[in-house]
């Protein structure tokens, strides 16, 4: 559990260095990590609170990241369909960017 945690936190903040000096909203997606992280089996939570960020933020370039963190949520609740669509969707947007 440690490791993919780890693996996560790891990829995402790769993510946040690949990305422009200044997102739409920081510290909205800063509040949606901290949920990710404070939430050992919130995953209902952790998923609203990706939502919520998608929702305010459509076009922030950190969507990709709480996608991700979405999909990890989602498979810990074995909602792997769901996970795995969410991941090609992010591949797929990624490669056409």
């Amino acid at each position: 559990m440690r490791i993919v945690r780890r693996s996560i936190a790891a990829v995402s903040f790769s993510l946040l260095l690949a990305l422009p000096a200044a997102a739409a909203d920081e510290s909205g997606f800063l509040n949606t990590w901290k949920t990710h992280l404070a939430v050992t089996n919130g995953h209902a939570e952790a998923i609203a609170a990706c939502d919520a960020f998608e929702a305010r933020n459509p076009r922030d370039r950190l969507v990709v990241v709480t996608r991700q963190l979405k999909a990890w949520h989602l498979l810990k609740l074995g909602r792997n369909a769901a996970a795995g669509a969410l991941l090609q969707y992010v591949a797929d947007t990624q490669r056409s960017a």
